[in-house]
């Protein structure tokens, strides 16, 4: 049995996945790059500056190492393994299908969490509509980190 676990850390942004310890190709980190700036575009209100992403090998790296330990757990490690970045955010996926619609997953999975953020309050809701007190990452987290 073999599985795929997409491990998302984004900051400029990395998305790794591993079967058997494989990386992304050229057109799959082309892909998600271009999934993310797409669903960065689509926030409401429009953004007056929203920075492009680009692809960061070091943070891929970093996100390929974390993925191969086949682990689905937060890394509470992370702000301590970039000296570039002072703080790297994570978003889990995981698959078992060896063909994978990064589009698809990151719209589906993470942008879809933006129902639960309200822009003017900056927080996450619950399904009541209420404000979480725990800063909602469990309600729109994801969403915050697209």
């Amino acid at each position: 049995m073999s599985s795929q676990w997409l491990c998302g850390v984004l900051v400029l942004l990395a998305v790794s996945y591993g079967v058997y310890g494989q990386g992304l190709g050229e057109e799959e980190k082309e892909e998600i790059l271009n999934a993310h700036n797409h669903y960065r575009g689509l926030v409401d209100p429009i953004a007056t500056n929203m920075m492009k992403m680009e692809w960061d090998e070091d943070l891929a790296y970093l996100a390929q190492f974390w993925a191969s330990a086949c682990e689905y757990a937060e890394n509470e490690d992370r702000n301590t393994q970039s000296t570039s970045y002072d703080y790297i955010g994570e978003s889990f996926a995981a698959t078992i299908s060896y063909t994978v619609n990064y589009t698809q997953l990151i719209g589906q999975l993470w942008y879809a969490e933006k129902r639960f953020y309200n822009y003017y309050a900056t927080a996450c809701l619950n399904e009541d509509g209420e404000v979480e007190e725990d800063g909602g990452y469990e309600t729109c987290g994801r969403y915050t980190q697209v």
